[in-house]
Formats: C-alpha cells, sequence, structure tokens
C-alpha cells in the first residue's frame, strides 16, 4: 500500500491534491506545514488547529466540508495515526459537543484489509438477475462458488463473459501466462456480468478482456427479458465505464461479438452482431478501452460463424480455441 514518508497536509503533495477538491481550503485551515505521516503528528495538528480556531457556533456548518475532506485524505493515503484517547484527552467536551458530525468518521479510520468480507465482493448465492432464464439463474450461484475459491490475481489478466469465454478453461495455458483467471458464465448475459465486477474492481488486474453479449441477443430474439438491441450496446459500456472508475489502471479490451450458424430468414444475428460491433468500434476512442475484432477472423463468406472452428454453431471447438488465443498473444505482444 502506498504510504508517503511526508505529507504536505497545505496541499503541495500530489497525493494531497488527487484526493481532495478544496486543497486551497485546507491550507487556509491548517496552514503550510509538512509533518510526518508517522505516529500522531498529523492527527495532533488538526486537534491543535480545532481547539485553537473554532468559536464553533456558525463556524462548523462553514467548515463541515474541509473536515470532511481532510478526513478523507487519511483514508486514501492510509495515515495511520489515530486513536481514540488521543482525541478525547486533546479536544475539550465543548469542542466535541460541536464535533458530533466530524467525529462520525472516526470508524473509518480503524478499518483496515484483515477487516474485509471477502464474500462481498461476489453476488449472493441467492441473487436473481433480472433477465436470466431459468438454466442460468440455477448454475450463475454455482460458478460464483468456484470463482471465491480462486481469487483473481492481483495485476492479472482476466477473461470475462459467458459460455464461449468458460469454454476455454485454462486461458493461462493458452496464452502461456500466469495469473490469468477464466470468468466466464455459461448462459450469463450483461446484467450478470453488471453484477460481479466488485472482484475485478478490488482485485484490479493488469488487464480484462470481455465478450459478452450472445446470450442477450437470444434472450431479445425469443422476447425473454432483454428489450432492444440498444439497451445489450449501453449495458457493455456500463461494464467497461464500472471498471474504468473502480480500477483506471486497468486495461479493458473489448472483444467483437463473434458470427454464430444459427440461421434465421430475417438474418436477425448477423445484422444485430454487426450492429452491436460497428457501435462498440465507434465508441472506443471516446471512452477508456480497445476494441479487439474476432468477427473478421471467424466469419466466413456467408456471415457465418466458420464451420471448422465450432461443434454445435454456437461455440468453439479446439479450432477455434487455438485461434483465439493466437489473437489474444498477439495483442498482450504488441501491448508491451
Amino acid at each position: 500500500e502506498r504510504q508517503p514518508s511526508k505529507l504536505n497536509v497545505a496541499g503541495s503533495n500530489p497525493v494531497f491534491r488527487s484526493n481532495c477538491r478544496c486543497s486551497s481550503g485546507v491550507e487556509r485551515f491548517l496552514g503550510k506545514e509538512k509533518v510526518s505521516s508517522s505516529n500522531l503528528d498529523i492527527g495532533s495538528l488538526i486537534i491543535n488547529k480545532l481547539q485553537n480556531n473554532i468559536s464553533f457556533k456558525g463556524h462548523l456548518s462553514r467548515n463541515k466540508f474541509i473536515y470532511t475532506q481532510i478526513l478523507f485524505i487519511m483514508i486514501k493515503t492510509k495515515t495511520d495515526f489515530f486513536n481514540l484517547r488521543t482525541i478525547f484527552n486533546n479536544l475539550i467536551i465543548r469542542t466535541m459537543r460541536n464535533l458530533l458530525n466530524f467525529i462520525v468518521f472516526l470508524p473509518i479510520f480503524m478499518y483496515s484489509q484483515n477487516d474485509i468480507n471477502y464474500d462481498n465482493l461476489y453476488p449472493k448465492g441467492d441473487i436473481l438477475i433480472k433477465n436470466h432464464n431459468y438454466w442460468t439463474s440455477k448454475y450463475y450461484p454455482e460458478r460464483i462458488l468456484e470463482f471465491k475459491k480462486t481469487p483473481i490475481t492481483k495485476g492479472g489478466i482476466v477473461f470475462l463473459g459467458n459460455s464461449i469465454t468458460e469454454g476455454g478453461e485454462d486461458w493461462g495455458k493458452r496464452i502461456n501466462m500466469e495469473g490469468v483467471s477464466n470468468r466466464g458464465i455459461s448462459g450469463d448475459i450483461t446484467d450478470g456480468v453488471l453484477e460481479r465486477l466488485k472482484e475485478i474492481i478490488f482485485y484490479k488486474p493488469k488487464m480484462v478482456f470481455i465478450l459478452i453479449g450472445h446470450n442477450d441477443l437470444w434472450s431479445f430474439r425469443i422476447k425473454s427479458g432483454v428489450p432492444s438491441i440498444k439497451y445489450i450496446e449501453k449495458n457493455i459500456l456500463k461494464i467497461v465505464e464500472t471498471i474504468n472508475i473502480g480500477s483506471p489502471e486497468t486495461i479493458i479490451y473489448v472483444q467483437s461479438i463473434l458470427p454464430t450458424r444459427h440461421f434465421t430468414r430475417d438474418g436477425f444475428f448477423e445484422k444485430s452482431i454487426k450492429k452491436i460491433n460497428s457501435f462498440l468500434i465507434n465508441k472506443q476512442n471516446k471512452l477508456n478501452f480497445k476494441y479487439i475484432d474476432l468477427h473478421s477472423f471467424f466469419v466466413d463468406s456467408d456471415g457465418f460463424l466458420k464451420s471448422e472452428l465450432t461443434y454445435d454453431g454456437g461455440h468453439l471447438n479446439d479450432n477455434g480455441y487455438d485461434l483465439w488465443s493466437d489473437i489474444i498473444k498477439s495483442v498482450i505482444s504488441n501491448s508491451r
């Protein structure tokens, strides 16, 4: 964990500035002083400032935002200085009464890595995902239990998707790399993926490869939940945005939806897949993700999945996974 030896509480420290949007207000409050982040130096400084500068009638309401920001700076920088005895010894009773809103945040500082309930990183066993079919609603919790037993490697690689991803099994072996996690769930849809991103955000992998949308299209086609193509497109972008916000250092690759060999007279799947893939191509420069065109490698001259790459018209055989793995290895190699 990052824990700088010196913390400039006046605002010149880049860590401080990145975590506080009211640095000028804090400067006025704390002054331009540098203090050690160890022991109780920062806590003592704040306590002294509070004692010396606060006449609390009306003052708390004006400065409450600054106090809150100071606390969150301490959380972000992992500054270890607070204990309740010091606070109670240094703050007079009159101050304590008026600092009630300030003190509410103190339990946050008692939090540590060891207190994390790792079960909260995963969907609950009884969760009902919107638009899941009956089979997937039963299989999804079983797969989540498997994920709990094999957590994502910090700084590793994650393959995220549905049965096509799950069918790749040991992706680490396929791409000849360590720390690779398979987070595919058969039958899953974009709604299901959105419910299981906490694990990715917590472990902050180096790369995430997303392939999702096939089952959403089936659901839309047979009118069993997913309402539109736009809904699928928006959900894919939500997945990207959620990871970007929670784990901004993670490189996100969104892979094109693969063709299928499921024929319909109106060409529904070919047209819909082409539409979503075109949408993703147009969005990659506007949002923080990279698009991988798998479709061009897997499609035949008639717009269907090449017969030599599938065993049932929708899922890949060994030839299909070998081709996919070669593409991913090339992407990773070129990213270095």
